[in-house]
């Protein structure tokens, strides 16, 4: 039983910004990787994380939504949440609300947005006292949804804020 048994119904919300990696194609052509990002404050999803009574749902609403998956299998978020949960054996269910203001598809990290809210939210609405690095290797796990393999990049410019070398 987690630290975490008997508060159902907590709530909380997040706002997670945007990033491009725009300023290093150099790089990413040369190396096929991305070493940095820069957050931007031109877009922001809002994401509302609420406890329930089982399994991880997902609501997607505002910008683009019908082109985000609400299946928690296939979306940033909902692999982030599931990941948690298994790994500190917290056997709550979750209701994710995810209000997308980052365009879809467009390079400005709007599946590291919704990974990077969800495993920030959740180390505190879970009291997990995780370190930064372990949020961002966690949010990392949530980009498998949009590109096959866990990345940190895009999450730790959504968590850190600014310009971020990974």
């Amino acid at each position: 039983m987690s630290a975490f048994a008997g508060q159902i119904g907590r709530e909380l919300r997040l706002a997670a910004r945007a990033r491009s990696d725009v300023l290093n194609p150099l790089v990413f052509l040369l190396l096929s990787i991305t070493l940095f990002a820069l957050a931007l404050e031109a877009f922001h999803d809002t994401t509302h994380i609420q406890t329930s009574t089982g399994g991880v749902t997902l609501e997607i609403a505002g910008t683009d939504s019908v082109n985000v998956p609400a299946d928690s299998q296939l979306n940033s978020a909902g692999l982030v949440a599931r990941e948690l949960l298994s790994r500190h054996g917290i056997e709550t269910g979750l209701k994710i609300r995810i209000e997308k203001g980052i365009p879809v598809g467009k390079g400005l990290g709007s599946s590291a947005a919704s990974a990077a809210a969800t495993a920030v939210a959740l180390n505190h609405m879970l009291a997990l006292q995780l370190t930064t690095d372990q949020i961002v290797q966690a949010a990392a796990q949530g980009e498998v949804a949009s590109s096959g393999v866990p990345h940190a990049d895009n999450v730790a410019a959504a968590i850190l804020g600014g310009f971020t070398f990974v």
